[in-house]
C-alpha cells in the first residue's frame, strides 16, 4: 500500500465550461502563433501567475510512504475492500492529527457515463468514525485486550461494507454533491438570490481531508526488494483548504 501526500491541480467542469468533443482521428494539428506584443500586459500577468504558483508550492509538503507488510490480497482475505481499509486508516490518522472527525472527500469515477468525471464519496460515515474512535481509544490504553481486538475487527468490517456501498452509489451517480453543485450553479447564473441551502454552514464547511486512489503509479513496487527504487508518486489530490491534508494512495 503506497500512501502519500500529493499536490495536484484540477479543473472543475461546469455547464459554462467548453464542451468536450470526441476525438477526430483525421484532424491535423495546426501551429498557432501568438503576437504577444499586442497584449503588453501579458508579461506582467505571467509574472504574477508565477509568483502565485511559487507561493502555493511553498505551502505544500509532500511525504511518500511505502507500506510493504501486506497488500490488497491480504485485506480481501480479512473481509474488507482495500480502498475501505485505506479510508479507515485515514480516519484514524485524521482523528489523531486534527483531534476530531473532519469532513472527508474521496473521488469516485463516473466513467460509466458519457463525459462523466467524478462524484464525491463522503467517507467519514458514522460506522467509519465509530471504528476510528474505538481504535484510537484502544491504542491510547497500555494494554489492548483480545475482546477489544475482536470488537475492532468487527467494527472495521462493518465500516468497510458501508464504505463500499457508498462508493458504489457514488460511481452510479447516486451521490448528492454533483447534483447540488449543478443546482448551485443554476442559481448563480439565474440572477436570483442565492438559495438559503447554499448559505448554510453545512454546505460551506471545507474538506480538511481530501483523498483519492491514484490510477497512475509505477507498479514495480510489486518487486519487494526494489521498493526503495520507487520513482513515482503516481498522482492525486493535494489539500483543498488551508490547514487541510491531501492523501493519494495506490494499492497493489
Amino acid at each position: 500500500i503506497n500512501t502519500n501526500d500529493r499536490a495536484a491541480s484540477s479543473r472543475i467542469y461546469t455547464p459554462l465550461s467548453p464542451p468536450i468533443l470526441p476525438p477526430n482521428r483525421s484532424a491535423k494539428a495546426t501551429l498557432i502563433e501568438w503576437d504577444t506584443d499586442k497584449v503588453p500586459e501579458l508579461t506582467q500577468w505571467i509574472a504574477d501567475a508565477q509568483k502565485e504558483m511559487d507561493l502555493m508550492v511553498s505551502q505544500v509538503d509532500i511525504q511518500p510512504i511505502h507500506w510493504l507488510l501486506f497488500g490488497g490480497d491480504s485485506l480481501k482475505l480479512f473481509g474488507i475492500s482495500p480502498d475501505a481499509f485505506c479510508q479507515a486508516v485515514l480516519q484514524v490518522a485524521s482523528l489523531r492529527y486534527f483531534g476530531k472527525h473532519v469532513l472527508t472527500y474521496e473521488s469516485a469515477s463516473l466513467r460509466t457515463f458519457h463525459l462523466g468525471r467524478t462524484e464525491c464519496i463522503r467517507t467519514a460515515s458514522p460506522s467509519m468514525t465509530k471504528f476510528a474512535r474505538a481504535f484510537v481509544n484502544a491504542i491510547s490504553s497500555q494494554d489492548v485486550t483480545e475482546d477489544q481486538t475482536k470488537e475492532m475487527g468487527t467494527l472495521l468490517r462493518n465500516a468497510g461494507k458501508v464504505h463500499s456501498k457508498l462508493a458504489k452509489q457514488a460511481s452510479l451517480m447516486q451521490g448528492v454533491d454533483r447534483h447540488l453543485l449543478g443546482l448551485r450553479l443554476m442559481g448563480l447564473t439565474s440572477g436570483q438570490p442565492t438559495p438559503k441551502l447554499f448559505q448554510e454552514e453545512g454546505w460551506n464547511t471545507e474538506f480538511l481531508l481530501t483523498t483519492s486512489q491514484s490510477p497512475i503509479v509505477q507498479e514495480h513496487l510489486k518487486v519487494g526488494k526494489e521498493a526503495k527504487e520507487c520513482q513515482s508518486f503516481g498522482g492525486g489530490f493535494g489539500a483543498t483548504s488551508m490547514g487541510g491534508v491531501g492523501c493519494s494512495y495506490h494499492i497493489l
